[in-house]
């Protein structure tokens, strides 16, 4: 038995182009695959919300927004640091080594799930 009513297909609350900059400042790229480490979605899901064939779920926008200004403010602290480093006269290959290093200390394990956004 079909559904002669299906939903309507929810649409997302801005143009697709604002929701790609949205991702690219916080993911530092809309490859696909910074959707899936950081939400732990399928490739697929990612690539739809990208593409614009599936909308962007509520609750991955508001921790998008959320994120935005941390990530922004990460970037100049990072930038910063670097800066004074290659002051001092570490070359940057030197540096780059260390903060790849680093990163191995930080979990690559997904978040859990924001709670859902009630609108």
């Amino acid at each position: 038995m079909t559904d002669k009513n299906p939903r309507p297909r929810r649409e997302n609350d801005r143009p697709l182009d604002d929701l790609l900059v949205l991702v690219h400042s916080v993911l530092g790229s809309l490859a696909p695959d910074r959707l899936v480490s950081w939400l732990g979605v399928s490739k697929r899901n990612a690539e739809r919300w990208l593409d614009g064939s599936s909308t962007f779920p509520p609750r991955v926008i508001s921790e998008l927004e959320r994120l935005q200004p941390l990530m922004k403010e990460l970037d100049a602290e990072l930038d910063a640091v670097v800066e004074d480093f290659k002051a001092d006269g570490v070359p940057e290959n030197l540096l780059r080594m260390h903060i790849r290093e680093y990163s191995k200390k930080l979990s690559d394990a997904p978040p859990p799930k924001p709670e859902p956004v009630r609108e």
